[in-house]
């Protein structure tokens, strides 16, 4: 089984090899370093960031996109991000997030765990607002922040 993440529309593999311009298709653009040292990142990989892509994992099951409509009023938008982390030029990881959310957060974090469970088997742990996996070398989480607006999903290559 491979992990694979479609980033506006361009496919990553977790552990496969990707190239920038791959990555500068899918609108991710380096994090400076500087950066990525503020979030405590790694300082030999490399992070590329996209503000409000739109994310299809789990074979399609699943749809993460941002809703900035003008006419909805403000509790109906929400936002996304993603970062990718690249190690030696291979996918080693990905974060999305659903940012501001009120109404979707929820909705997506319960289709997120519902496609999971059904590509990956029940989760290793699983309670309120949290669900994680470690199927054949890879973590994969999903994190409701307490405030219940904001959601992280989290895939990567386990490297325990």
């Amino acid at each position: 089984m491979d992990l694979t993440i479609a980033v506006n529309g361009v496919e990553l593999r977790l552990g496969d090899p990707v190239r920038p311009d791959d990555l500068s298709k899918a609108g991710l653009g380096k994090v400076p370093r500087w950066k990525r040292l503020l979030r405590g990142q790694s300082g030999t990989d490399q992070w590329w960031r996209a503000d409000d892509p739109r994310v299809i994992c789990f074979d399609g099951s699943v749809e993460i996109y941002p809703c900035q409509h003008g006419y909805l009023d403000p509790d109906r938008r929400w936002g996304t991000g993603c970062l990718v982390a690249t190690s030696n030029g291979r996918v080693d990881r990905v974060e999305i997030r659903v940012i501001d959310g009120k109404y979707a957060a929820g909705n997506i974090f319960g289709r997120f765990v519902d496609a999971g469970c059904q590509l990956l088997g029940e989760p290793e742990s699983r309670f309120d607002g949290e669900a994680v996996w470690r199927p054949n070398g890879w973590h994969v989480d999903a994190i409701m922040e307490p405030d219940a607006v904001n959601v992280a999903f989290h895939l990567q290559v386990a490297t325990d």
